[in-house]
């Protein structure tokens, strides 16, 4: 009797050891995950109120930002000759002329540096001093190893999306340096892109730019750009 009262009591001491330990345990892993709470919300409020300081500094240091003025264009402007390919060009001085190279390797590049496909000769005029959104105009020759006419061509280069849908929105008829050509309406996601094309000599000329984008703030001065960059666009023998 008296053993088994004592063995009784063992096992209840024990439990009751076991029952403190796990108090003591739930009380000390509580107190540490408070304390990476307390830290994790301490961390929040900290990176909200640099967000709110940013904002209001942002919208109290620039309050009448405007954006840099592009009459540097309204300089000098140069003429670009190709000889090979019997054309010339005239641009801003404010524009750098960057001549695309055959591509070498199979690595993403940009495209106004290399020709690709059936271009032959590619240039690109490129604003230098402004960078947000600047002006680009392109002059990119193409061979016609098919013997195309003008429609067959853009039917073969016409630009698709993923799903294979036209990115043309329209073509319409207009004339380049007096002959016949087609003024393409491209679909550029964040932009509206011209190619304007024509035929000549056995391969076609193709010039590019922008049409219009909500990301220019300069895009009306650019378009006067483009147009006279199109109107001295001219064939040379």
């Amino acid at each position: 009797m008296l053993k088994n009262f004592i063995e009784t009591s063992r096992k209840s001491a024990a439990s009751w050891k076991l029952i403190v330990g796990l108090i003591i345990t739930f009380f000390v892993v509580g107190i540490y995950l408070w304390g990476k709470f307390a830290a994790v919300i301490k961390s929040c409020e900290t990176i909200q109120k640099q967000i709110s300081q940013t904002k209001i500094k942002k919208d109290t240091t620039f309050p009448n930002e405007e954006v840099p003025s592009l009459d540097n264009q309204k300089g000098e402007w140069k003429i670009y000759r190709n000889e090979r390919y019997g054309y010339e060009v005239k641009y801003p001085e404010g524009f750098e002329v960057m001549e695309a190279k055959p591509r070498e390797g199979n690595k993403a590049v940009w495209g106004a540096k290399f020709l690709f496909g059936e271009e032959v000769q590619k240039v690109t005029f490129l604003e230098k001093e402004y960078e947000l959104w600047p002006g680009e105009f392109q002059v990119c020759v193409y061979s016609n190893p098919d013997n195309l006419s003008l429609e067959q061509w853009i039917d073969k280069h016409e630009p698709q999306d993923v799903t294979g849908g036209s990115l043309i929105q329209d073509i319409s008829d207009t004339i380049l340096c007096g002959k016949p050509a087609k003024r393409l309406s491209i679909f550029g996601f964040d932009h509206e892109a011209i190619d304007i094309v024509s035929f000549h000599k056995g391969y076609f000329y193709s010039l590019r730019f922008t049409g219009s984008t909500p990301n220019d703030p300069h895009i009306e001065q650019h378009k006067q750009i483009y147009d006279q960059m199109v109107s001295s666009f001219t064939f040379v023998e």
